[in-house]
């Protein structure tokens, strides 16, 4: 008997429907905003991405550039504004890659920026896992709309000093930059000037502007310029009244500048150019004070004892000198030799005007397995995390060995957090409550606070 062979079956049992061309000259309508602040819209079984443009927009398309179902494409008319939308401040606003939402009003900018989070994190936003009691959502942070960035760098490139262009390793020159501090402003057209621009194997300039309004300049470069080059550049700054300047090369500090000075309440933080710090002072100190008035209404509200305190990626003591006026023992941990440095100064410098309880600075890599070593097998009432981009996935994974009750995360990487977020929630952590900050007026990005709990 002779058998028919059967003709073999497909990898999937589902028929892939096949797409069709694209018509780029059909209406698109703009439903929401990406994580990465374009619009969103969807046609003909493909999601269009649209930078520029508000929810509730319809747009006519152009230069579209298509990847499987989606479409990254360019505004060619608006044929429906919204009213939210508005006159950009900046003349530089679509070509620069800074700001991408000075089109719509400043209102608007926080409530999208609400939405995007609550819809990001509609997963994990509950106090209990269990009955899925929700969290407590405060009111967001808000910051001056301009005017209110203490810290800018420009990047220079073949004699072009300014900032990269949307999407390119190319730059625009840069005289002026509307979200960019005032006094900042009065000096930014010194970055062109050619015996700054002009410096061989120069990479970026940084201006700075402190809470005393002292003016600050950092020049970082690939190699050491010339003497004759340094005082040219010295004499310029001394003309301009800029008596503060760091040059560096490298871990190589050539000419090395004055502190600088922050004030949150009635404690002081002193700090290097080139040390980071939160670029939105008036922001920080809000968040700041959210944080102390969270930690005590919770930690009061349970009667639960201030004994000890661990802050992770401490910086210059932004968190932790806060910390050490309510816990008995707080402890800070940092990966920058230079910020543990300023941080112990500081803490040193407030113990002669505040009271602080007993308060330890450790540097260590945190994003090493080993972390933990240098707090052997301490454990903690309270852990605060104010990771860079990268998150914190490493500590959250091993949280439950510090055996902290309520762990505070301050985030300015949604995509990160939320991965962190996951990984507390397996663990057994609820969220208690959380808000958005915006330190970042007229870009999409969004810093973030959530106080979890452990259940």
């Amino acid at each position: 008997m002779i058998r028919k062979r059967l003709p073999k079956k497909s990898k999937s049992s589902e028929i892939k429907t096949k797409l069709l061309p694209f018509d780029y000259k059909q209406l698109i309508t703009i439903e929401r905003l990406s994580h990465e602040g374009d619009g969103i819209g969807f046609s003909q079984g493909y999601t269009v991405s649209v930078p520029f443009t508000i929810p509730g927009e319809s747009v006519l398309i152009e230069k579209p550039q298509i990847k499987g179902h989606m479409v990254n494409a360019k505004i060619k008319t608006i044929q429906s504004r919204s009213d939210n939308r508005v006159e950009p401040v900046c003349e530089y606003y679509g070509q620069c890659g800074g700001c991408d939402y000075q089109h719509i009003n400043y209102t608007t900018q926080i409530e999208l920026k609400q939405q995007q989070f609550l819809w990001q994190f509609k997963s994990v936003l509950f106090k209990d896992l269990k009955s899925k009691k929700p969290s407590q959502i405060d009111t967001p942070l808000i910051s001056k709309p301009f005017e209110y960035r203490h810290r800018i760098r420009l990047s220079v490139k073949g004699g072009v000093v300014g900032f990269m262009k949307p999407g390119s390793n190319d730059l625009i020159q840069i005289d002026n930059c509307s979200i960019t501090h005032p006094l900042i402003q009065q000096k930014l057209k010194l970055s062109q000037h050619r015996v700054i621009s002009q410096l061989h194997g120069l990479l970026s300039i940084e201006w700075l502007v402190d809470d005393e309004d002292q003016i600050a300049l950092r020049l970082v470069m690939k190699k050491s310029p010339s003497q004759i080059k340094i005082d040219e550049v010295i004499e310029l700054l001394k003309s301009n009244e800029i008596s503060n300047y760091r040059i560096e090369m490298g871990t190589k500090i050539v000419q090395l500048g004055k502190q600088l000075l922050q004030k949150n309440d009635d404690l002081l933080y002193r700090y290097q150019p080139g040390q980071f710090t939160q670029v939105n002072t008036s922001v920080n100190q809000k968040m700041l004070d959210q944080a102390q008035r969270w930690i005590l209404d919770t930690f009061e509200k349970n009667e639960l004892p201030f004994n000890k305190a661990l802050d992770l990626f401490c910086g210059m003591g932004n968190f932790t000198l806060m910390l050490a006026k309510h816990f008995k023992n707080t402890i800070g941990i940092e990966g920058s030799k230079d910020s543990i440095v300023c941080a112990r100064q500081n803490s040193e410098e407030n113990k002669k005007n505040t009271e602080l309880n007993t308060l330890k600075f450790i540097k260590q890599d945190l994003f090493a397995n080993d972390w933990r070593d240098v707090i052997l097998q301490q454990q903690f009432d309270l852990v605060v995390l104010d990771p860079p981009r990268a998150g914190a996935k490493q500590i959250c994974t091993d949280i439950v060995q510090l055996k902290s009750k309520y762990v505070l995360y301050i985030s300015c990487n949604q995509s990160t957090l939320l991965r962190d977020a996951q990984l507390l929630k397996e663990r057994g952590y609820g969220i208690e409550r959380a808000n958005i900050m915006d330190m970042f007026a007229q870009t999409h990005h969004i810093e973030t606070m959530v106080l979890f709990r452990k259940l």
